[in-house]
Formats: C-alpha cells, sequence, structure tokens
C-alpha cells in the first residue's frame, strides 16, 4: 500500500468502545435531564407557608411602628406552646387600611363565634377549608394554631402537615 492510499483514520479503533462511550453519554444526558427536572418541582406547602408567616411578622412589626408599639389583635386569646397570645386582626394589617398585606389569602381560618379567628375585626377573607389562625405574643413574634381535623398536632406553634 503506498503513501497514497493511507486507510482512513478511525476514530474509534474497536467497536465496543464506541458502544462503551455512547451508554455513558446516554447515562449522563438521563441524569442530567431527570436533575433538572427536580429542580422544577412546585414549593412545598410548608414553604407557602413559612412565606406567608414571614409576611405576617413583617407586617406585625410595620403595625407596631406606625401605632406607637400597640399589637394588631382582636378580643380572644390562645395559649401556644405553653405561652398565651393574642389573636391577629389581620384586617388591620391590610394596605386598604395602611398595612403591609395585599390580601388575605387562603391560610386564616374562619371559625364561628366573636374574637376566635383573624377576620373577626370585620374583613372578608378567612375561609372554612384553612387551618390556621396566626397569632402574637405581647413582644411581637408572630406564631400559629392549626385548628381542624387535619392538623398533626394541637395548641403547638408551625407548619402541622397542612395548607392551607
Amino acid at each position: 500500500m503506498s503513501e497514497e492510499q493511507e486507510k482512513p483514520k478511525r476514530w474509534y479503533k474497536n467497536k465496543q468502545w464506541l458502544t462503551i462511550d455512547a451508554l455513558v453519554f446516554l447515562i449522563c444526558l438521563i441524569s442530567s435531564a431527570w436533575a433538572m427536572t427536580r429542580g422544577v418541582e412546585s414549593p412545598s406547602t410548608e414553604y407557602y407557608y413559612g412565606v406567608f408567616k414571614h409576611n405576617v411578622q413583617n407586617a406585625v412589626q410595620d403595625y407596631q411602628d406606625k401605632n406607637e408599639g400597640n399589637l394588631p389583635t382582636v378580643n380572644g386569646t390562645v395559649t401556644v406552646n405553653g405561652s398565651l397570645c393574642y389573636i391577629i386582626d389581620i384586617c388591620a394589617l391590610l394596605v386598604s387600611e395602611g398595612g403591609e398585606l395585599n390580601q388575605i389569602t387562603d391560610n386564616c381560618a374562619s371559625i364561628n363565634g366573636a374574637n376566635n379567628d383573624n377576620c373577626d375585626a370585620g374583613c372578608e377573607g378567612c375561609t372554612d377549608y384553612s387551618h390556621y389562625i396566626w397569632i402574637v405574643n405581647e413582644s411581637g413574634h408572630v406564631y400559629s394554631t392549626c385548628v381542624g381535623s387535619n392538623c398533626s398536632t394541637y395548641n403547638k406553634s408551625g407548619y402541622q402537615d397542612v395548607w392551607p
């Protein structure tokens, strides 16, 4: 064979290596696709609980700053984690009332009777299917208590495996 008629250079000298490399490539591709789809899952309900609690905490602080340290509460109290807390008047925290919350979303429970839920001051937005009453202690720290049959614990603050 002359130099002019050289054999074409093979990219792979052995077909087995081509097969192995192709499989490795496919595994990498599949695992990357799986990892990307895992990253776009919707946030958990516990995440939404935390976001709303944070928003209420900021709105309570803003209310205190504007109202000489007074807390936005209805006349009701609840004992949570062994401490007496006051039911937050969510209505007073709405933007329409000069507060920071744009609206009452579906995370404030509605309970029949007076002074036992966050909407008892006269606004609408608390729902029968929600599970949380938002409360505040004398220092202005926001807690929640879960009501209804789906709560994992009672008389304890924090996410209770149910939302709203």
